[in-house]
């Protein structure tokens, strides 16, 4: 299954162009659903402040790793 696809310019073969093809996008949108379900099971037993903590922790975790 191809995704993407890479154009290398005829009139300038150092630069690559990648576009996502339509099969890349719908797996892209697929993914981002899967991902909002499951960031809303994790938070659904938070409140909202607790949610947005919860979020801040992770990024400030991540910036670490």
């Amino acid at each position: 299954m191809t995704i993407i696809k890479r154009i290398i310019p005829e009139d300038n073969e150092r630069q690559k162009k990648i576009y996502v093809l339509e099969k890349g996008a719908s797996l892209a949108e697929q993914f981002n659903k899967i991902f909002s379900e499951v960031e809303g099971n994790i938070t659904s037993g938070l409140t909202d402040v607790e949610a947005d903590m919860f979020m801040k922790l992770l990024l400030k975790v991540n910036k670490v790793l």
